[in-house]
């Protein structure tokens, strides 16, 4: 994309939401736009099922009688568009509903958003400013899937539909077709030239699974034409899924690495985030949830409620950016994340379906430069400073559109300063619901308890110093004659009650051979 005017942005930040002009047109577009009904090559994804209900943890204190199951494309998505697999725990599936491979009548896969965006803003040397965005969210709302769609207009404008943004149609980048024929809808758009590597699976054993996605963003200066000659390297997207089978979470590792060279630009202004809706229910008891997002950075009247970790500074080669010491002011809401101090933290979304049942989250690690729990009208750009901040749904209960969003600047791939690259993670999972509550629900805002256990688990994680200084060794076990009943002594005393938190070493009892665990059905 051109900028003709320096000036525009030093006036005003040159970003998707900032090119969007409110234009009506009554011009009928006189290209032809194709829907597509076939399945994308199975090769694009992965479906890749837990083990939580059939191996040996007698000892986790909640429910193990289902697993979590994934899906993934190679795109980044968190969805199997062929299998209708994205989160799926018990009966319920928030990216790809409903669980199974059935897809809810209630929910169109058309409907299916969820994944990633990024806006890159920069100074080329001879073209001046330029801005180039791309999305995979599986769906544009119009049409699902597909590869990398290039929406290309002459001076970037359509008298059809205004400034490009992913919402618009485009042609298709790769395949067997002439360029510029059909203009598509689908999934995975860009401004530029976006091109995604196969699956490469690191890891597939019995309790774990690792894969990564690639996908490398360009620049692309030619309008109307399918050649790459004169493209501009920008970034690669690195996005590694950990699965840990026995758990009811994944976590994605977001790596953003410089490809811009000196010769081209000096500097990348990057807004990244995670984005999609949770359809957390079932057709019988409807998809409304209840979502509350818990954010360090604070907007108008909200409240700082990101939550503390180990993770600060001395863990990441990029902080976000700081938005009060800037030379791309009105990006950002909040930061610079982690912090440099003990005080480092990470930001959650939860949603609850009391009548289903469950509870979603996805938790956000640094906390985020943007936000929201109800972005629908922002599912196609990125946020600003002076965007929408919600952390509640207007009307709940209802369907959640989260955005995650980080803000940071990449410089060019020989900065002697190594400010080359930036990590995000994102945790996303599913639990049976146990005390989660929510303000607009029943007056509080409550992180669910299991959620809470894995979130200490991976934030504020038991290590080899704690073992060493803070456990206490003192342990012991008493034995009874088998068909022993009623009540059993456990002095001697205290007990700890918080059994089922995480590190509490509280104990245990276990019958024996059943392997009942006693403190479970007490607790429960």
């Amino acid at each position: 994309m051109r900028i003709k005017e320096e000036k525009k942005m030093k006036q005003k930040p040159i970003t998707i939401l900032a090119t969007i002009t409110l234009v009506t047109s009554l011009l009928v577009p006189i290209f032809f736009i194709q829907l597509a009904m076939a399945a994308d090559p199975s090769s694009w994804y992965m479906t890749v099922d837990g083990v939580l209900d059939t191996d040996y943890y007698s000892l986790y204190p909640y429910e193990t009688d289902n697993s979590l199951k994934i899906g993934f494309s190679k795109f980044g998505e968190l969805i199997n568009s062929n299998d209708n697999v994205g989160l799926e725990y018990g009966a319920v599936d928030p990216f790809a509903p409903a669980a199974g491979s059935v897809v809810s009548p209630m929910i169109p896969k058309r409907m299916w958003l969820q994944g990633w965006l990024m806006n890159i803003t920069y100074y080329h040397r001879t073209q001046g400013w330029r801005n180039v965005w791309a999305t995979a969210q599986h769906s544009d709302s119009i049409d699902y899937g597909k590869d990398w769609i290039r929406t290309d207009y002459n001076n970037d404008w359509s008298t059809a539909y205004g400034w490009e943004d992913p919402r618009d149609p485009g042609y298709l980048i790769y395949g067997d077709h002439t360029y510029g024929a059909t203009m598509e809808y689908g999934g995975r758009k860009t401004n530029g030239t976006a091109a995604t590597a196969p699956i490469e699976v690191l890891y597939d054993g019995p309790r774990k699974f690792v894969a990564v996605a690639r996908t490398t963003i360009n620049d692309h200066m030619l309008y109307n034409s399918n050649s790459t000659s004169s493209d501009v390297q920008l970034v690669e997207l690195a996005i590694t899924f950990e699965f840990d089978k026995v758990k009811k979470e994944v976590r994605l590792f977001k790596d953003v690495k410089s490809l811009l060279t000196l010769k081209e630009g000096e500097r990348m202004k990057i807004e990244f985030s995670n984005r999609g809706e949770v359809d957390l229910g079932t057709d019988a008891t409807d998809y409304a949830s209840y979502a509350h997002f818990y954010t360090q950075g604070v907007v108008g009247e909200q409240l700082s409620e990101g939550l503390p970790t180990i993770y600060n500074a001395n863990w990441t080669l990029l902080q976000t950016e700081d938005p009060l010491n800037t030379t791309f002011p009105g990006f950002s809401a909040a930061g610079p994340y982690p912090q440099t101090t003990d005080n480092a933290t990470f930001d959650i979304a939860q949603a609850i379906n009391p009548t289903a049942g469950y509870a979603w989250y996805a938790a956000f690690w640094p906390s985020l430069s943007d936000w929201s729990i109800d972005g629908w009208d922002q599912w196609w750009h990125s946020l600003k400073a002076t965007s929408p901040h919600p952390i509640d749904l207007s009307t709940e209960p209802s369907i959640p559109f989260y955005i995650g969003e980080w803000d940071f600047v990449l410089w060019h791939e020989g900065d002697a300063l190594m400010r080359t690259q930036f990590r995000g993670v994102t945790i996303y999972g599913l639990v049976n619901r146990h005390d989660a509550q929510d303000t607009q629900w029943n007056g509080a805002n409550v992180i669910d308890k299991e959620v809470q256990y894995y979130l200490n688990e991976t934030f504020q994680p038991w290590d080899l110093n704690d073992a060493v200084h803070k456990k206490d060794t003192s342990r012991w076990v008493k034995f009874y004659p088998a068909g022993t009943s009623g009540a059993i002594d456990l002095t001697p005393d205290p007990i700890q009650t918080e059994w089922d938190a995480y590190s509490t070493f509280a104990e245990r009892v276990i019958l024996y051979p059943a392997g009942l665990l006693l403190f479970l059905l007490v607790a429960s």
